[in-house]
């Protein structure tokens, strides 16, 4: 399993919109400044949030985006599902045909749990607990 450029992009714009949330939005040229990311890849990236629910545009002039609902209501998970469709980590496990062996499969019973966990656990971390991570790390100095 690989997660995409534009998920992990996405998961770190909700992280800093979660640090910034309030009623003002951040600009989309300064999120991609604070993420080093092109511009026009940022816009990839928003549109699709927007389309999943998660972000909102602030109204008003040089309206910015902030998250559509708290921060601790929205789940690692729920940024994966604006990438990306329903998280199976093997074809085995969504295959329009089944193998006649899958009931007897140890191979497909352990990928089939293996993705029960990671789903699980993308669905109990929400961004609030991303963005309190991420503001421990802040205050860690840099070494170079």
């Amino acid at each position: 399993m690989k997660i995409n450029a534009k998920m992990h992009y996405g998961l770190k714009t909700m992280i800093e919109l979660g640090m910034n949330a309030g009623e003002s939005g951040m600009l989309q040229k300064d999120l991609s400044e604070k993420q080093c990311m092109p511009n026009k890849f940022m816009d990839a990236v928003i549109h699709e949030l927007k389309v999943a629910g998660l972000i909102v545009n602030v109204s008003g002039k040089k309206s910015g985006y902030r998250l559509a609902k708290r921060p601790s209501e929205i789940t690692v998970y729920d940024v994966y599902r604006a990438f990306e469709p329903e998280l199976h980590i093997h074809y085995c496990l969504v295959a329009k045909e089944i193998c006649p062996r899958a009931c007897s499969c140890a191979s497909r019973k352990f990928l089939s749990h293996f993705n029960e966990v990671l789903e699980s656990y993308m669905l109990a971390t929400s961004i609030e607990q991303l963005v309190r991570n991420q503001e421990t790390l802040n205050q860690q100095p840099i070494f170079s």
